[in-house]
């Protein structure tokens, strides 16, 4: 028997990965087409499991991966933080520059 914990996201981030509206997932939430768990007021938790499952269903469709796309979209977010901050590092030597120019 597997221990492997169960992965979930909200019902808006499997509509990000799924390229549904979030309007879409709570529609098959509420059609039991789609697993989900009421995590808080308004919010549900869907298995990434489960999400794979369904993509399978879907016959003609694209092949979406849910894990690996939640992989990609991790290191994508990773990569423009670091951007963000080699900005933000030039925008500050830049500030550095402009102190230190008199004006005539």
């Amino acid at each position: 028997m597997s221990t492997r914990k169960r992965q979930y996201v909200t019902a808006a981030d499997a509509a990000k990965l799924l390229g549904k509206s979030d309007r879409t997932i709570r529609r098959w939430i509420d059609d039991g087409k789609i697993k989900a768990r009421h995590a808080a007021h308004n919010r549900y938790e869907i298995a990434l499991d489960d999400l794979e499952a369904l993509v399978e269903q879907q016959e003609g469709k694209e092949y979406i991966n849910p894990v690996e796309r939640l992989r990609t979209l991790e290191h994508e977010v990773t990569t423009l933080k670091a951007e963000v901050e080699t900005l933000k590092e030039t925008v500050r030597k830049l500030q550095a520059e402009g102190e230190g120019c008199g004006t005539l």
